[in-house]
């Protein structure tokens, strides 16, 4: 829903709400990607490893190589990313961006039949409660974001997140 916007904030506010939320969408289902597809490859070559250890067959130093080493990839960047948390924020920024955009859109229907003064008197504050509320998540997921990764071998006084 888009309409034409008020002296204070215009009508880009719901769609940079929408924007925004169509990114976080985005990068929750990447993010939610790769935390299935890291588990899987831990699941998969985890329980596959042994039976590559004890067979016999060509190039098995390689392939029990090669398998340990995706394993170590596959453990070491869901751990340095938190894919898992990360898509559990992203996720939950969208649904609070979509949260506000509702009720923006509610706010704004109740427009109808007032005066030209009164009608942009709401819009006004719809819009300013918007952008307080879109404000607020962006605030937030990036705040929470850099609290979520740790960096190996440094406490986390030094990486800002909390123990």
């Amino acid at each position: 829903m888009t309409r034409a916007g008020g002296p204070e904030l215009g009508a880009d506010v719901p769609e940079a709400v929408l924007r925004m939320r169509d990114r976080y969408r985005r990068r929750a289902d990447r993010g939610l990607m790769l935390f299935r597809l890291s588990g899987a490859v831990l699941i998969v070559l985890g329980g596959v490893m042994p039976v590559l250890t004890v067979a016999d067959y060509p190039f098995k130093t390689a392939v029990v190589s090669v398998a340990g080493v995706a394993i170590s990839l596959s453990a070491g960047l869901h751990a340095f990313f938190r894919w898992d948390r990360q898509w559990q924020l992203l996720r939950n920024a969208q649904f609070r961006l979509e949260e506000a955009y509702l009720e923006w859109s509610l706010q704004v229907a109740k427009v109808h039949g007032l005066s030209e003064e009164e009608r942009r008197k709401m819009l006004a504050r719809a819009d300013r409660k918007l952008f307080d509320q879109y404000r607020s998540v962006r605030n937030g997921e990036s705040k929470e974001f850099f609290a979520l990764l740790h960096f190996p071998g440094r406490g986390a006084e030094r990486t800002g997140a909390e123990p």
